[in-house]
């Protein structure tokens, strides 16, 4: 157990210079993360290619490997609409839905946090209808959401079938010289 806290103790230590950046809408601290501008006016196709493209100047500034942290969209349970359009569980879907394929394309994407796993009570504000934070996949009473389906499809379907992920089916050889000297 102290070997352990020790080795904890160690790894806190490291030079911040030494830990993967992190890409997070919500940036506390220029030093943790680099922030991503979420979609203004519910645009998911700028926001997906907002996104590419940050994930790709983050590879070209650092070389290390991304965390993908905090991505979501606020959504009202059982609102629903074609085109998705903000608020609805279809936009909400969608949104996690690209952020896990523009993930997948990249190797150097080392893991991911959606936020959130359930809806939560949060400051009243006019950004919070009933004073609620509605980016969490499941409701306050866990019933699952649209995006909770997306993510069972994304990691559990596949799994369960066999398919591999398109990252998975890149083998080494298929990697350019520059991904595989960093």
């Amino acid at each position: 157990q102290q070997e352990m806290i020790r080795l904890v103790i160690d790894i806190t230590r490291v030079p911040l210079s030494h830990h993967p950046p992190f890409c997070s809408p919500q940036t506390l601290s220029p030093q943790l993360g680099t922030p991503f501008t979420q979609p203004l006016g519910g645009q998911l196709g700028e926001a997906r290619v907002g996104l590419s493209a940050e994930l790709d100047r983050l590879w070209e500034q650092f070389g290390r490997p991304i965390i993908m942290t905090e991505f979501g969209a606020d959504t009202m349970a059982g609102m629903h609409g074609q085109p998705p359009v903000m608020w609805t569980e279809e936009y909400q879907a969608d949104y996690i839905r690209f952020h896990l394929e523009e993930a997948e394309k990249r190797d150097y994407v080392a893991g991911m946090q959606v936020w959130n796993f359930a809806d939560f009570a949060a400051v009243q504000s006019i950004m919070r209808v009933g004073g609620l934070n509605m980016k969490g996949v499941f409701t306050r009473q866990r019933t699952p959401k649209m995006a909770a389906h997306v993510l069972r499809e994304f990691w559990v379907d596949r799994a369960q079938k066999g398919e591999p992920s398109p990252r998975q089916a890149v083998s080494d050889t298929q990697r350019t010289d520059k991904e595989l000297s960093r």
